[in-house]
């Protein structure tokens, strides 16, 4: 039995959002699939006549959100407290339905106040509204919960940045425009392919493999600097629990780190490392004495009945600087203040701990052979990206290991690379699954590493 216009229009939706969704779920294979997945929309709209909804939008956001989501509402159901957690998860995916949904219906509703039945102005208005759709998803996408900030890690660009050929056209045109010519492959795909102009897909085709050889011919190699190697990375899964074991899991984690790499002279641990408030435990420090080798560690910091995030810096046993986090994550960190009286959301994830400050310390230190160097604590580089400087050296102490499956801290490692070559900056960046020195280039080095 043939299908109807609208079960074909349907599959396109299904096809457009899976295209889409598996970009993110494994770049390293599926990140051109961003070149396609806008094809089967405007391929309905062309070919079909076919007016999306509402409820287009909808099915199309329950498709790409329940992938893209699957790991966080994991997160939420299984290291959250009380019945709570399961309608925030499930809150979380209506939420990005409804915003794909207002996506369609936008573009539908500015299709409908011209009089013309025309291809060019379904192109300028669905290409208006997903232009507007991807703004606000990575500047507004957190604005429900009183936050002026955006889901980053969903730009559709991040996955083809684990490329070093799209990496290089971000650095030349920015992460915005190269979604626009994006956009423009997609449309002009699903042209060829309404009108059965199989040439005109041939030579766009064409263009974008040439574009991609192009970069590899175009990109030097880099050679990594000699202070490169004296950084490593000590990753334990310390005791949360009870201090002192926590203490002697790094103190044995120091000790073998030393000799495996004895060249290096800088040591970095992830953040929340030493989950305690390491001012307050100072004899802990005499079982970290690391013979003149610097120590910087992911702990907590308690003063003044407030708890920050923290990072320290320690010399032959003693704190000799540190970092406050002056971002704090929603619910983790801190509760916001619009859903301070919901029921159940300063439990969901806090019902035993206090939630954190934000910090006021300088945004300096200095690390012998680097110089200064702006620290960043996890969420700062994902969701402070436009404010930061260009040509900074950033260290990034993060904490990825909340996450049951691996693709969402791929994708924080990708954003890491995108503020490196667009800040023309390097990023070092230590986390429980990543061990990176990323430069102005875009090009990883990975550091010595111990995974205790």
């Amino acid at each position: 039995m043939a299908l109807t216009e609208q079960s074909i229009a349907r599959l396109c939706i299904i096809s457009s959002a899976t295209l889409a969704a598996i970009a993110f779920l494994s770049p390293l294979y599926c990140a051109e699939s961003i070149f396609i997945f806008l094809v089967p929309i405007f391929y309905a709209l062309f070919a079909l006549d076919y007016r999306m909804s509402f409820k287009d939008g909808v099915a199309w956001g329950s498709i790409f959100y329940i992938v893209f989501f699957f790991d966080i509402s994991l997160l939420i159901v299984y290291k959250g407290i009380g019945i709570v957690r399961f309608f925030a998860a499930l809150f979380l995916i209506i939420y990005g339905m409804s915003i794909t949904g207002c996506w369609f219906f936008l573009a539908h509703t500015l299709c409908s106040f011209s009089k013309k039945n025309s291809t060019l102005i379904a192109i300028i208005c669905w290409s208006i509204t997903t232009v507007l759709y991807t703004l606000f998803i990575e500047h507004l996408f957190f604005c429900i919960f009183g936050r002026w900030e955006g889901m980053i890690l969903q730009s559709f660009v991040l996955p083809l940045t684990i490329r070093s050929q799209w990496l290089y056209y971000c650095s030349f045109i920015g992460t915005d425009l190269f979604f626009c010519c994006i956009m423009a492959l997609n449309i002009l795909g699903a042209y060829a392919l309404s009108s059965a102009r199989y040439l005109l897909l041939g030579f766009s085709l064409f263009v974008l493999v040439a574009l991609f050889c192009a970069a590899g011919l175009l990109k030097e190699e880099e050679i990594a600097q000699s202070w490169i190697r004296q950084i490593g990375c000590i990753v334990v899964d310390t005791d949360k629990h009870t201090v002192t074991n926590a203490a002697e899991q790094i103190m044995n984690a120091l000790h073998n780190f030393q000799k495996l790499f004895p060249q290096c002279c800088i040591l970095l641990m992830p953040e929340s490392s030493f989950s305690f408030p390491l001012n307050q435990l100072k004899k802990y420090l005499s079982l970290w004495d690391c013979s003149s080798k610097l120590l910087l560690i992911g702990s907590h910091r308690y003063e003044e009945n407030r708890l920050y995030n923290t990072l320290y810096c320690i010399k032959e046993g003693a704190i000799i600087d540190f970092y406050d986090k002056n971002h704090r994550m929603v619910f983790t960190e801190q509760i916001p203040p619009l859903w301070a009286d919901f029921p159940g959301a300063d439990t969901l994830f806090l019902s035993n701990a206090v939630p954190f400050c934000a910090g006021s310390s300088k945004n300096i230190i200095n690390l012998p052979a680097l110089g200064a160097v702006r620290p960043l604590i996890c969420s700062e580089l994902f969701f402070n990206a436009k404010q930061l400087k260009s040509e900074q050296i950033y260290l990034c102490l993060v904490n990825d290991s909340w996450f049951f499956s691996s693709y969402l801290s791929n994708l924080m490692v990708l954003q890491a690379k995108t503020v490196a070559i667009t800040k023309k900056s390097i990023v070092i960046y230590c986390s429980y699954r990543h061990q990176l020195l990323i430069t102005a280039r875009g090009n990883c080095f990975h550091l010595p590493a111990l995974i205790a």
